[in-house]
This record gives C-alpha cells, sequence and structure tokens, in this order.
C-alpha cells in the first residue's frame, strides 16, 4: 500500500470512530498514529525539523515535532506539548485510587475537559503539517466543521497533502513556565530563531527596547520609508521575501522576528513608524530617528552653527523659537524651519517625509549588489532600478563595521516609556517620539533584565533544491 493510501485508511478509522460534536481536523491532529504518517509525508516533500538550540529553551513544540519524526515517544512529547503531564498524572492517581472522596471525584471531570481541549498546542503545532502553509486556507473550512461528512473532510485532506508544503513555514511556541516565545522554521531552508525571553502577550516581548547588529561595509546608508519597486526587477526578489515572510507581519508581537527575517534576507531593517515626518540627526557618533527631538540643551550650541551659514535675522528668530521650545502666538514658522532642515541637515537631521507606517534602512552597497543580481548582471537595467528603489530616501555616509539598532518597544505604554528614557541616558539625548538609535558602539542600558532584548543569529542550512513532486 502507498504511503497515501496508509494515511487514507488512517484518516477514514479515525473519523469513524470521531465524537459528533468534534470537528475532523481536531480528530485527526490528536491521533498520533495519523500525525506521524503526516510527518513522514511531509518529510518525503521536503520539510526539514530543526534541531534544539542551546541559545534558547528548548521548545516543547520543537520535541513534538522530533518525535513525529522519529515515530516514538510520541504520547509523551504530545502531553509535554500541550502541557499535560501533570494533569494526566492526577487524572491516573486519582482512577488508581480506592474509594476517592467527593472533592477528589469532582475534579475528574475538570480534567477530563481540560484534556480535551481542541485548543491544544499539539493541534496548533500539527496543523501547518496537514495545511502545508502557515494560514488556513479558505477551500479546508469544512474541516473545521463538525458536521462535514468523512469522505468530504478526507478529500480535502487528500486534496491538501498533494501540495508540497510552502519553503518556509512558521511555529509559534509559548513555554508555560517561563513564558518564552519562539518561532521555529520547519520549511525547505530551517531556521531556528527565538526570543530569548518574552511575557506579554501583547507584546510578544517584556522588553522595553529591541537589538539588532548590522554589518555594514562602509559608504552609504540609506533611510526611507516607501519602497517604490513597482515595474522594476528588484520587485520580484521584495515581492518573494514578502511572500516567504515566516511571521503574521500584522502583529506587534512579531515585529522583533520580521526585522531580523528582513535583514537576513534584504539585507534592510524595517522597523514600524508614524505617518509623520521623522527626523533623523546625528551626533557623536550616534544616529537617531525622532518625530520631535528635544534641541533644548543643545540650542546655543546649533544657532551659533547656523549664523556662520549666514542666515538672516528673520530665520535665526524662527529656528530660535523652535529650537527652545518658545511659546509663540501662532505655531512656528514651519517654512522657514523645513528650509533650514533642507539646506543644513549636517546642524539640524536629515528629515523623512512619512507616507508609510515604517522606515526602512540599509546599506545602498548591498542594495545595489541585491538589484543587480536580481537583474541577472545587466547593470543598466540595475540603474534604473537603484534609481527607483532609492527615490527620496536619506543617504547618510557611515563608517564600515558592527553598528547596534536600537528600537523601542512600542506596543507597551509603559515599556515604551522606560526604553525611551534609558535609551536618552545612554545616549545623552531627549527625545519625545523616538523610532530607532543606530550607532557603532553596544549601548549600556543598566541591569534590568527586561530592559534590552537582543535578538539571536543561528546558522541557517545550505537550501536544498525542491524535492521532486509527489
Amino acid at each position: 500500500m502507498t504511503e497515501m493510501g496508509r494515511i487514507e485508511d488512517r484518516a477514514r478509522a479515525v473519523l469513524a470512530a470521531k465524537d459528533p460534536e468534534q470537528s475532523p481536523v481536531t480528530a485527526l491532529l490528536g491521533d498520533d498514529a495519523f500525525c506521524a504518517l503526516l510527518m513522514s509525508h511531509r518529510m518525503g516533500q521536503g520539510l526539514r525539523i530543526p534541531a534544539q538550540s542551546d541559545i534558547v529553551p528548548h521548545s516543547a513544540r520543537l520535541a513534538y515535532l522530533q518525535a513525529l519524526v522519529d515515530g516514538e515517544g510520541i504520547a509523551p512529547a504530545r502531553a509535554a506539548c500541550n502541557g499535560h503531564r501533570a494533569q494526566l498524572e492526577l487524572l491516573k492517581k486519582i482512577r488508581a485510587t480506592e474509594n476517592p472522596s467527593e472533592d477528589v471525584l469532582s475534579l475528574v471531570p475538570h480534567l477530563e475537559r481540560f484534556l480535551a481541549d481542541p485548543e491544544t498546542s499539539s493541534y496548533w503545532t500539527g496543523l501547518p503539517l496537514l495545511y502545508g502553509e502557515n494560514r488556513i486556507a479558505q477551500h479546508v473550512i469544512p474541516l473545521h466543521q463538525p458536521d462535514t461528512p468523512a469522505e468530504a473532510a478526507i478529500g480535502i485532506v487528500m486534496g491538501v497533502l498533494a501540495r508540497r508544503p510552502d519553503r518556509s513555514m512558521t511555529i509559534s511556541d509559548r513555554d508555560a513556565r517561563t513564558e518564552a516565545l519562539g518561532f521555529i522554521r520547519i520549511g525547505t531552508d530551517p531556521a531556528h530563531f527565538a526570543f530569548p525571553e518574552t511575557a506579554s502577550v501583547k507584546s510578544g516581548t517584556n522588553a522595553a527596547i529591541y537589538h539588532y547588529e548590522i554589518d555594514h561595509p562602509g559608504g552609504d546608508f540609506a533611510f526611507f520609508n516607501s519602497l517604490h519597486l513597482d515595474g522594476t526587477h528588484f520587485s520580484a526578489l521584495a515581492d518573494k521575501v514578502l511572500r516567504n515572510d515566516p511571521l503574521y507581519i500584522n502583529e506587534g508581537a512579531q515585529m522583533m522576528a520580521r526585522c531580523s527575517y528582513y535583514l537576513q534576507t534584504l539585507g534592510l531593517f524595517h522597523v514600524l513608524a508614524g505617518d509623520t515626518r521623522v527626523t533623523v540627526a546625528g551626533e557623536d557618533g550616534i544616529l537617531s530617528a525622532a518625530v520631535d527631538h528635544d534641541w533644548r540643551h543643545k540650542a546655543d550650541r546649533m544657532l551659533s552653527a547656523l549664523a556662520e551659514k549666514r542666515i538672516s535675522p528673520a530665520e535665526h528668530a524662527a529656528m530660535s523659537d523652535y529650537l527652545t521650545k518658545a511659546e509663540v502666538e501662532d505655531d512656528y514658522d514651519w517654512d522657514v524651519i523645513e528650509d533650514m532642515q533642507s539646506r543644513y541637515p549636517d546642524i539640524l537631521g536629515h528629515v523623512i517625509r512619512m507616507d508609510r507606517s515604517y522606515i526602512i534602512g540599509g546599506s545602498r552597497a548591498q542594495m545595489e549588489e541585491r538589484i543587480l543580481a536580481a537583474c541577472g548582471g545587466d547593470a543598466a537595467l540595475a540603474a534604473a532600478d537603484i534609481d527607483a528603489a532609492l527615490h527620496d530616501a536619506t543617504i547618510i555616509d557611515l563608517p564600515a563595521g558592527r553598528h547596534h539598532l536600537y528600537v523601542p518597544n512600542r506596543y507597551s505604554t509603559t515599556r515604551y516609556e522606560s526604553g525611551l528614557a534609558a535609551l536618552d541616558r545612554a545616549c545623552g539625548n531627549a527625545h519625545q517620539d523616538l523610532w530607532f538609535v543606530l550607532l557603532e558602539q553596544e549601548l549600556d542600558l543598566g541591569c534590568d533584565p527586561h530592559m534590552v532584548m537582543t535578538m539571536r543569529r543561528l546558522p541557517v542550512e545550505a537550501p536544498e533544491p525542491d524535492a521532486p513532486a509527489p
């Protein structure tokens, strides 16, 4: 019998015995034998399971996937994945106890309901294996409806298993004891990367600041907020990266891993911003991007530098009001301020006009290399792509070496405020609405273990050739 035949037979047996109120997908993913066959099939289609990493806490979901690969120890691995081990032991003791008290017996139905919860960790871990992708497609919805006939459910299952899995899939994992949340890549280009710690369901991490490392070859570093890619050859590469993004990219809980993914694939950082104007200012080797820098403690020095440029008295007065945050009868003279910023960015910072809710940044040289490769080495085509991609970008010359990017956690008001205060202390600056800080030296942000979280970078295995169609 073929592997697909064994899967179909097992699915038919499971669905014939399922509870009428249980959905087909819950019954199938709760069966160890079916899940082992499912894993074997997906492995034959090219799916690979990464090893545990000692850099981050070991993942119970990853251990469950590895048990499915081995075909051994699946039941205990599932129990550990679901956090059910203690409940199973207690239920076992109750059933083995002679003449248990009424109070003890009253626990049994509660434990049974808990153990029968359809939305267990192993259930969510099995869904990508079944569907071959992270998201639930519309045509598989009947598998989630209890009244779907068995034969119809089997037809859907066999259909989705005929399609090879996406080249990258991700499973999220939360450790019940430490609240650690990890993201496991299980595609054909597997990489196991994770948050070393998290504590907030809302923010994904309780860190006040996200920290990334960027290796810059030197020279121009581009900051912009809109990739002008339509009709360019580089758009194919960028679109592929977006399609293969292994995260639910609209959730703030995963922004830290998302930025790391963009850095690894496009060489560009990608951080949340606001629909407004952002000024990138530099001083003492520190670049910072903020909606409103507090210049008051630097106002005299900056006004002196502007005076050396022989600006007019009216311009000097307008800039003095703005830099010292003076109370004025009407609003500041923004026409003069914007003109001064465009003429003297070395003093007042470079302005990025925001029309998207994020900031993108990266080495111009590395972008050009990727664009040239995307254009098949055609320099003329690449030049047009480069002009389009860097349209309206702010270009700043930065020295070569490892740079450190710090991004405040904007998904928690309290963590953002504490992170902003820590960055201001470390940088000697004052910001009212900070988006990121980029500098050559790693910052000393104190001893609070929840202040800053560094994204761990692990080696990525070399891509394997596409597996043959089943």
